[in-house]
């Protein structure tokens, strides 16, 4: 992914980033696709994770992976949404993610979903609404508790989708999953203000097919509510691809809308690093994973309180001042 966000609201730059890479970029992508794949394969061991395949729609994308632990019964359940520019991407690269969170005991459904050109919005996000309603319906026979209900999990686009899904509760209503069934949201480097009309790539992506250039449904922060479903928002302060900006508006109107959420900002963090995190072999992976499942965990037994520390973050994403 290069697309670059000016002041936090992805905008103009992106669509002319994204539509001309040059040869190094596409190299770079299909490097990262692979290097991907292999952590998927060599992550954890195999005996500890058992991977089940299934389909919950027509379309060769309309796929999902459940990871469960295999010598413990899950005591938590996760569905896992990835990032790509609403245009790239594949779950099988993030296999990695859906081994960490197995062996941590988790039971995880990573989802795949239809992109840009062949659907716009709302379709993709109509492909995780609809893996919601499969799992609800059959997720529980094959290991996938939802009884107690599930967080999801995205990272860049996949936040965006992630969020949007949850908070927008039509989608429950269309495709027939309960509103309580997500407890939670974790949005890694995530999106969740955009202003496609600034950008021609974007508003071919999202342009709505009744009101032209009527985009307050393709953003989750039009979503926010007084003690809605649970936020907890990482970001990197060096994140040149979503900036930081973008997660601290969500934060913001969040607490001033009482919707339960949380933001951490990695000081040191670029937009890739955060998912990077649940690889075993990075420094951060066990603090990652000890966020990661606190948060889970809190939600999913409702003990999040109001979801506010009462601390001030207003220079969270602000560039640390260097003493003299």
């Amino acid at each position: 992914m290069t697309e670059r966000v000016v002041d936090g609201v992805v905008g103009r730059t992106v669509g002319r980033t994204v539509a001309k890479k040059s040869v190094a970029e596409k190299a770079m992508d299909v490097t990262q696709q692979v290097l991907f794949w292999g952590l998927g394969q060599t992550t954890y061991r195999f005996d500890s994770v058992q991977k089940q395949h299934f389909s919950y729609g027509g379309h060769q994308r309309q796929q999902l992976d459940l990871y469960l632990p295999r010598r413990v019964k899950p005591k938590m359940s996760v569905v896992f949404v990835h990032g790509g520019v609403w245009k790239s991407g594949h779950k099988d690269e993030y296999a990695f993610v859906g081994q960490a969170l197995a062996a941590h005991g988790i039971a995880t459904a990573v989802v795949g979903y239809r992109l840009f050109p062949e659907v716009r919005f709302p379709d993709f996000v109509n492909d995780i609404a609809q893996a919601l309603g499969w799992l609800q319906t059959n997720g529980q026979s094959h290991g996938f508790d939802v009884d107690s209900g599930v967080v999801m999990i995205g990272h860049s686009a996949g936040a965006h989708l992630a969020s949007l899904v949850t908070l927008n509760q039509q989608y429950a209503e269309t495709f027939g999953f309960s509103p309580a069934l997500v407890k939670g949201v974790v949005g890694l480097a995530g999106i969740y203000s955009l202003r496609p009309e600034k950008d021609t790539l974007m508003g071919d992506i999202f342009q709505p097919a009744e009101q032209q250039n009527d985009y307050f449904d393709v953003n989750p922060i039009n979503y926010l509510t007084k003690g809605g479903v649970p936020l907890y928002l990482i970001h990197g302060q060096k994140d040149q691809t979503v900036a930081c900006r973008n997660a601290e508006r969500m934060f913001k109107d969040a607490l001033l809308a009482g919707h339960p959420v949380d933001i951490h900002v990695e000081n040191r963090y670029g937009h890739v690093r955060p998912i990077m995190d649940f690889i075993p072999l990075m420094p951060s992976h066990r603090r990652f994973m000890k966020k990661i499942t606190g948060f889970i965990e809190e939600v999913i037994n409702e003990d999040t309180g109001d979801g506010s520390d009462g601390l001030r973050r207003a220079a969270l994403c602000e560039a640390p001042v260097q003493s003299s």
